[in-house]
């Protein structure tokens, strides 16, 4: 089973689109408390991004954290929490 890990910070709504959209490979920072190991901290690189509701300001993503390890996970830009998951392939 595939740990969810909270996420407590995180990028602004800005810096997520320039992820995504600018020009050369950007990362955000996800950072949270993982039951298991504490606090993380994970520079992601956004492939996908999608609003998860109407409001402008949920996001469901995908994207690659260090050692190219996939991720997706949801986030909230307004209260800048949510959770991030590794993806087993």
């Amino acid at each position: 089973m595939t740990q969810l890990l909270q996420i407590n910070g995180g990028p602004s709504k800005f810096d997520l689109m320039i992820s995504l959209f600018g020009e050369g490979r950007m990362s955000v920072l996800f950072s949270g408390v993982s039951n298991e190991s504490g606090k993380f901290s994970e520079d992601v690189y956004i492939t996908s991004l999608e609003k998860e509701s109407g409001d402008g300001e949920s996001w469901n993503f995908r994207g690659y954290a260090s050692g190219n390890r996939k991720v997706e996970g949801f986030f909230s830009t307004l209260h800048r929490t949510g959770h991030i998951k590794f993806v087993e392939e």
